[in-house]
């Protein structure tokens, strides 16, 4: 009798670990039987061998003692740094382990734990584990729960790329790379779109800057490949490092980021009225980060404002109807932005534009003065257009490149792993009684 065909034979009355695939065809293909007593596992001199991001020599064990009616297994985690998830949340302490249990090792071994004997004993007739099911817990813990929203594929890939955001993490630390990665979701404001649906784009943030940068999901996953070959190359003791320009870690420092938006209601111009307002600029995460002040005034087919004394104020916007409008948008300055940005311009694009509309650079947060002008003219005012300027609002968004403190690193003397788990404490110290949760927007 082979090998293969023992196992298959000693899995209907023997505990047992198999995996779990994207891929469900290739789901249950490793199998790895539990003998009585300890079960080590790990990457090196254990019973069980397991490779892959985030996994330990020694990572965690499963005591099988035989005893009625169908046995005892404990698991627990062989060092405090080993990443352990039973069914979906992080062990810290010994566990008990029942019928179709899921076990997440490191971030990518996933398996799921039979006891043929205690199906038996209690009857048991329940669905066998899906690896979609088993993500879905890790993904809820993570704070999927919040993201109701969503359709079932928007999920599925919401879930696949939680997955891939803690392999990117693993490779970080074991190769102290000094980033973290986390999911945001954008709004169609922030990604410059007046409608639509959020989207999930990854946050890559320098542990020693602490400036990040958001990329899109494919930009990240793209990204995830190239990392796991430089992370094979450092598994094997080849040489791995790579010029900033190619290391899949890195981002250039002349890399624009999208700072914040601000959105101007253009009301006023339906009244033919002028409008100085300062507005807030928001960020990705709808926080107030800075001002924005900025002027709508109608004018005539040269540029010249109406005074007072050339009242134009209608009472009803249909009044506009075929007539000429001009107007002029005026950004005089911005204020307020943390001090890490610079080389900042607004940019927007008016309704019926093809391209965008882009300020002159400020240098710095402290040279505030933008004097952005543009003149605009609707010769004659369309239905299509007055519905525009009553109900619509014009995206101003801000952009511009990040600079690191002048003091350097922030945690000079800790490592990338050392420098995740304190943020975790401190997370952890604020909220006492809440579960740590990513944060999705």
């Amino acid at each position: 009798m082979s090998g293969l065909t023992e196992i298959n034979a000693a899995k209907t009355s023997t505990p047992h670990l198999y995996n779990l695939n994207m891929d469900a065809q290739l789901s249950g293909i490793v199998c790895h039987l539990l003998h009585p007593g300890e079960n080590k596992i790990g990457h090196k001199d254990c019973d069980i061998i397991l490779q892959g991001p985030s996994l330990l020599e020694q990572h965690a064990k499963i005591t099988f003692t035989e005893q009625e009616p169908f046995g005892s297994f404990l698991i627990e985690k062989l060092h405090p740094d080993a990443r352990l998830l039973l069914n979906g949340d992080p062990e810290t302490e010994v566990a008990e382990l029942h019928h179709y249990d899921r076990i997440m090792f490191g971030t990518t071994q996933l398996y799921v734990f039979v006891n043929p004997n205690e199906k038996k004993v209690l009857q048991q007739d329940i669905p066998a584990p899906t690896h979609e099911m088993a993500q879905m817990e890790i993904a809820a813990h993570a704070g999927l729960e919040d993201r109701g929203d969503l359709d079932q594929n928007s999920q599925q890939g919401l879930i696949e790329l939680i997955q891939a955001v803690e392999e990117a993490n693993s490779m970080s630390e074991e190769m102290d790379r000094r980033v973290k990665f986390d999911i945001v979701m954008l709004s169609p404001q922030a990604r410059g779109l007046t409608a639509g649906q959020t989207e999930d784009h990854v946050r890559m943030r320098n542990l020693d800057s602490g400036l990040e940068w958001i990329w899109p999901r494919q930009k990240f996953l793209n990204r995830k490949f190239a990392m796991q070959e430089m992370f094979e190359d450092f598994k094997e003791g080849e040489n791995w490092q790579l010029p900033d320009e190619q290391d899949p870690f890195t981002e250039t420092p002349d890399a624009e980021v999208y700072i914040g938006t601000s959105n101007l209601s253009l009301e006023s111009l339906a009244y033919h009225m002028a409008l100085e307002i300062a507005l807030n600029i928001t960020d990705y995460r709808d926080r107030k980060i800075g001002v924005l002040n900025v002027t709508l005034l109608p004018c005539n087919e040269n540029g010249s404002p109406y005074t007072v004394e050339q009242d134009k104020f209608v009472d009803d916007p249909a009044d506009l109807l075929n007539q000429d409008l001009h107007f002029t948008l005026k950004i005089a300055s911005i204020s307020g932005l943390p001090p890490q940005y610079a080389d900042m311009y607004v940019q927007y694009t008016m309704f019926f534009e093809n391209e965008s509309n882009r300020s002159a650079v400020i240098s710095d947060t402290s040279a505030s003065e933008l004097n952005f002008s543009k003149q605009f003219s609707f010769m004659p005012l369309t239905k299509e257009v007055l519905e525009y300027l009553s109900t619509g609002a014009l995206l101003l968004q801000v952009w511009g490149k990040q600079r690191p403190p002048k003091d350097g690193s922030l945690h000079k003397s800790k490592n990338t792993k050392q420098m995740i788990k304190s943020e975790l404490m401190v997370l952890a110290s604020a909220a006492p009684n809440e579960p740590i949760k990513k944060v999705w927007n």
